[in-house]
């Protein structure tokens, strides 16, 4: 289909490779590769780029703006929404490059809140269909995870306790088949990730009974993107909330999406991993994810990819 001659133009540039990125050579890079901005939000290499706008700005400006009182009015047709997005990438990427609040960048752009969207804007930002290859990889880790907690010398609290109440939730299931007792397993490894690599799973999943505190773990809890699991187990009443910088910008009742979700945060907004996680969401983005730009992951994710078979 051709282009409405109404429209503004869009030149795209491809990613730039790890070369251009560490010295910062492209003469037409955008606010990205300025010292200040990649210390205020650097993540994996390749995700801080924007294609090249032509054309007027105030065009996109407008755009933009029209779809923010479109989402803000009510309207959700996701069709027409993802076209406008797909319209305004590059001035959407121009401003998180410039490391903003999130807070900010949402306003600008509410879509960001909408859990179809996430999907198409992580396609549009790695070039893959980055859901489906995340969640095909994802699926083949459960009876491994499982395994190498069980087997670890050094165990948790935390790791025991949910493998103790996996257990009683199958024992506890209506009708056990392969199905159910898959999805619990799933959950459960997801829950364990930061496990495997004897990291703080606080800044990856925190876990509570009601959302009675809900609002004052979002408050307290990491600025990082982290998600807040309320009752994993029950599949009747279970949630996952995605929240970033005392703001709960997403929530799911699938784990893999919610997991998902949670890496699409860190990319979409551009946002250095937690220290204290550094390994899980390494692992989830070279082996899961599937994508490097040239990164080589830690030793130690290498080594626990290899033993969860992806």
């Amino acid at each position: 289909m051709r282009r409405n001659m109404s429209e503004p133009a869009v030149k795209w540039r491809k990613k730039r490779t790890k070369l251009e990125m560490d010295s910062g050579s492209s003469a037409s890079s955008s606010a990205s590769s300025t010292p200040s901005m990649q210390k205020k939000r650097s993540v994996p290499k390749g995700s801080n780029w924007a294609p090249l706008v032509t054309g007027n700005h105030e065009d996109f400006e407008n755009m933009a703006s029209e779809l923010k009182d479109y989402i803000n009015s009510g309207q959700n047709d996701i069709d027409h929404i993802d076209y406008i997005m797909q319209k305004t990438f590059p001035l959407r990427r121009s401003l998180v490059n410039t490391g903003p609040p999130i807070q900010t960048i949402l306003e600008e752009y509410p879509a960001l809140k909408i859990v179809e969207v996430c999907p198409k804007e992580m396609t549009r930002l790695t070039c893959v269909d980055a859901m489906k290859i995340f969640k095909t990889n994802l699926t083949k880790i459960p009876e491994n995870v499982m395994n190498i907690i069980k087997n670890k010398k050094k165990k948790t609290e935390r790791s025991d306790a949910i493998i103790n109440r996996l257990d009683c939730v199958i024992a506890d299931l209506d009708e056990i088949t392969p199905k159910s007792v898959f999805v619990h397993k799933l959950i459960a490894s997801c829950l364990m990730l930061p496990h495997l690599f004897d990291e703080d799973d606080g800044s990856f999943i925190k876990e509570i009974s009601t959302d009675e505190n809900l609002m004052e773990l979002v408050k307290c809890g990491p600025r990082t993107p982290f998600i807040i699991a309320i009752k994993p187990f029950d599949s009747k009443n279970r949630i996952f909330y995605i929240a970033v910088e005392g703001n709960i910008i997403l929530n799911n009742k699938d784990i893999l999406e919610a997991v998902f979700l949670l890496m699409s945060t860190y990319w979409i907004f551009y946002i250095e991993y937690p220290i204290k996680a550094r390994h899980t969401y390494q692992f989830l983005q070279h082996f899961a994810l599937q994508l490097s730009f040239g990164e080589t992951p830690a030793k130690k994710v290498i080594t626990i990819a290899q033993k969860v078979s992806i």
